[in-house]
């Protein structure tokens, strides 16, 4: 079945490429005009369904749940859900996505909830910044697959990256996004390509 929704309901497979590059152009083939679509669809979605939908991690395109989410209970869900919710005013207040994803992590810290993790916040902020046109921009969120080899940090600044992803004009969500489904690939071949500058390590 082809994959509609920006969710990625369905499991990606590992991709033989051997280069950053050759990465890249398949991520841009395959997955980058879906994003850029599905973006645009979940603008149209009416607000309180989407909020509804996003928080208990339900795809408001194909009412599904999202494949990060799938293991966590639903009751742990409900919960996430109810408490943001409850501040949908502050959250809906933050001007970047760099305080709408901190405004996240805080009311995870703050509830104590057990069950939800990096990964989770992450979504979740990324998918309220769509409805709230607050979209990661300076900063590329490092989580659970979102990885580059050696870095700790759970963010990188985007400058700090090679020219590859700034020459195909990728945005930090994208360049998130790209992490995430060439995972093994980038594991597997850290010794060979160079995400971080070196003049900036």
């Amino acid at each position: 079945m082809k994959n509609t929704c920006f969710c990625r309901c369905f499991k990606t497979q590992k991709h033989s490429f051997l280069t950053l590059e050759n990465m890249l152009q398949q991520y841009l083939t395959t997955f980058a005009g879906n994003m850029k679509n599905c973006i645009t669809e979940y603008r149209k979605i009416e607000k309180q369904e989407f909020w509804q939908s996003v928080t208990k991690a339900i795809c408001p395109c194909c009412k599904q749940k999202f494949l990060h989410q799938k293991r966590i209970p639903l009751v742990v869900l409900e919960q996430w859900s109810n408490f943001i919710l409850q501040s949908k005013e502050k959250i809906s207040d933050c001007c970047d996505f760099e305080e709408l994803y901190n405004c996240i992590k805080n009311i995870k810290a703050d509830n104590k909830i057990k069950g939800i993790g990096e990964l989770t916040i992450y979504d979740t902020a990324f998918r309220l910044g769509i409805y709230l046109n607050k979209l990661p921009d300076a900063f590329v969120y490092l989580h659970a697959n979102a990885i580059i080899p050696g870095y700790t940090k759970s963010f990188i600044p985007t400058k700090k990256l090679v020219d590859n992803f700034a020459n195909h004009n990728m945005p930090a969500y994208m360049i998130e996004d790209f992490l995430c489904v060439f995972h093994k690939n980038i594991i597997e071949q850290s010794c060979n390509i160079l995400i971080i500058k070196e003049k900036d390590k």
